[in-house]
Order: structure tokens, then C-alpha cells, then sequence
């Protein structure tokens, strides 16, 4: 478990996201990467357009690496952030089981180490 740690580690360190929600602070916690932003403003709310329009000038500002999002969040608005700064987004999997070929914590993270490089 140590070397798989090791390996995930440090692929990450230093890239910026903006995040759906606060889903992804144990993420970014554990592997060093930043979280510069939020779409959703407090969890369970859905952000305002004033909301959205202050997070476009701060993307424009920041240039972060992707806008992270899972396959049931946030969908609408990440998408129209992405067509207004022109920022990937990056549709993280957010359980064991999600897709067909996430059978286990190990490769659940070998697929979010992924989606995130």
C-alpha cells in the first residue's frame, strides 16, 4: 500500500482545480494538489449567477488545471463554466462500483490518479 501511495503522491502536487463541491478535500489533502474554488457555494446549494459570475473572473485569474465534478453533481453548471473559460472538466469517480471496471478502493484511486493528471 506504501508504494502505491508513494506513486499517487506526487503526480499531483501543484496543480489547482475548481471543485463541483467539497467532495474532493479528502483528495486534495492526501494528494497535495489545490482546490481554488468552489461551483457550489455551500454544500447542497446550488450556486447563484452572481456566484457563477465572480468564479469566471476568478478562473480567468487563476487558470486552474480542471473543474472537478462527478457523474451525478453539478453537471449544468460545470459545463457552462467550461464553455465560458474555456476549462476542461474533469468528471472524477466517486465510488467503488461506479464504473465496471472500479472494483476495489485500489483501482478507485488508480482512476482518479488518472482523471486527474
Amino acid at each position: 500500500m506504501r508504494e502505491r501511495q508513494k506513486k499517487w503522491g506526487d503526480r499531483l502536487r501543484g496543480k489547482k482545480f475548481i471543485a463541483f463541491h467539497k467532495y474532493f478535500e479528502y483528495l486534495s489533502g492526501e494528494l497535495g494538489f489545490q482546490i481554488s474554488g468552489y461551483i457550489e457555494p455551500m454544500p447542497g446549494i446550488p450556486p447563484s449567477s452572481a456566484h457563477i459570475e465572480r468564479l469566471i473572473g476568478e478562473i480567468n485569474k487563476i487558470k486552474p488545471d480542471g473543474l472537478l465534478t462527478t457523474a451525478y453533481y453539478g453537471k449544468r453548471e460545470t459545463e457552462f463554466l467550461s464553455q465560458k473559460t474555456g476549462v476542461k472538466i474533469i468528471v472524477v469517480p466517486h465510488d467503488v462500483e461506479c464504473k465496471e471496471d472500479v472494483k476495489d478502493w485500489f483501482t478507485l484511486m488508480d482512476k482518479v490518479i488518472e482523471s486527474l493528471k
